[in-house]
């Protein structure tokens, strides 16, 4: 009885881990995503768009591309539903977002 025990929590535990890893592969980073989304409106806000101005924000997590900047915020207009424009950190220091539709 004791062994079943133990194995039942060993396997809980393996669950546990697998579910937790895989999203934190998947997803990110919570605080990354959010620091990318809050410097990208901030960005925006410089850049002259209001939040009326603005349909859907979401920021994507590439773990395949992974290293330093796998971040993309994607960001519909509303004055033009059909393009996203994609931003991301201008490079590895993280101060500054770019524009990467733009050359």
């Amino acid at each position: 009885m004791k062994k079943y025990i133990v194995i039942l929590i060993i396997i809980i535990s393996i669950g546990f881990s697998l579910f937790v890893g895989s999203k934190l592969y998947f997803l990110g980073n919570q605080t990354e995503r959010e620091k990318i989304l809050s410097a990208t409106v901030w960005q925006l806000s410089k850049e002259g768009y209001k939040e009326n101005e603005i349909e859907n924000i979401k920021v994507m997590y590439d773990p395949i591309k992974g290293g330093n900047i796998p971040y993309e915020v994607y960001v519909t207009f509303k004055k033009d539903t059909s393009t996203e424009q994609v931003y991301s950190w201008r490079n590895v220091d993280k101060k500054e977002i770019k524009n990467i539709m733009e050359p």
